[in-house]
């Protein structure tokens, strides 16, 4: 999906109206106000999927923590996040991870009772996780998030213990079985008449536990620059 703002969040059809009017005297003063202004702006991205998928793990990460760090997002083999919990982004306070509930669960069972109680249109992005298999939850999320215009990467996360069950293979190969999972995520992310809800340049095949292997580190120079991933 094209995006009609530049990487540094520029509405490129603002651009082009202040030229036709203006000629381009004063651009670079224009540009410095805009670009102020985007400075200034919160972003709030609602980090979702079903419970289990590894979203508290990815604050943590990102944010360079361990589980059990101090201030680290509660991570556990049971459910351990009951109510949306926001995070700041370690190098730019403006972004804002908000850890959200586990969708599937006894206390948000449907996709109606999900989006009341965590106020999904509040949120300006989403990262939609999602572990081993795609589920009816996860296509149920991103065709949710694109009926109110919102944008959203899909996270492949522990994608390090599929390498290491599929190691037990003779016929292993690693480049295939990443290639596998992606066209397999993409295939799942059509909406009903079949149109693509999402592309390989907005998925990312990540682990928490290595951040700099996979995509993990691709991941988080989008998320410095939002518009990357529109």
């Amino acid at each position: 999906m094209a995006s009609k703002y530049d990487r540094t969040g520029i509405n490129r059809e603002e651009v082009k109206e202040y030229v036709d009017q203006n000629g381009v005297s004063n651009i670079d003063e224009f540009f410095k106000k805009k670009l102020e202004r985007w400075q200034d702006i919160e972003v709030n991205i609602g980090i979702t999927g079903d419970s289990g998928a590894g979203k508290s793990s990815f604050i943590n990460a990102i944010r360079g923590l361990k589980d059990d760090d101090e201030g680290a997002a509660e991570v556990g083999v049971t459910e351990t996040t009951l109510e949306p919990t926001c995070y700041d982004h370690p190098t730019n306070p403006k972004i804002k991870f908000w850890d959200l509930p586990g969708i599937g669960t006894p206390n948000y069972p449907d996709l109606e009772t999900y989006c009341n109680k965590v106020q999904l249109e509040k949120y300006s992005t989403f990262l939609v996780f999602t572990s081993d298999r795609f589920t009816e939850n996860d296509q149920k999320l991103a065709k949710k998030i694109r009926s109110i215009d919102k944008i959203f990467v899909f996270i492949r996360a522990r994608i390090d213990q599929n390498v290491l069950a599929e190691k037990r293979k003779w016929s292993f190969n690693e480049n295939a079985m990443l290639e596998k999972i992606r066209r397999y995520c993409l295939e799942n992310l059509v909406d009903e008449d079949g149109k693509q809800l999402n592309n390989k340049q907005n998925m990312f095949l990540i682990s928490n536990h290595y951040p700099a292997k996979w995509e993990f580190v691709r991941l988080t120079q989008a998320l410095l620059g939002l518009a990357d991933i529109s």
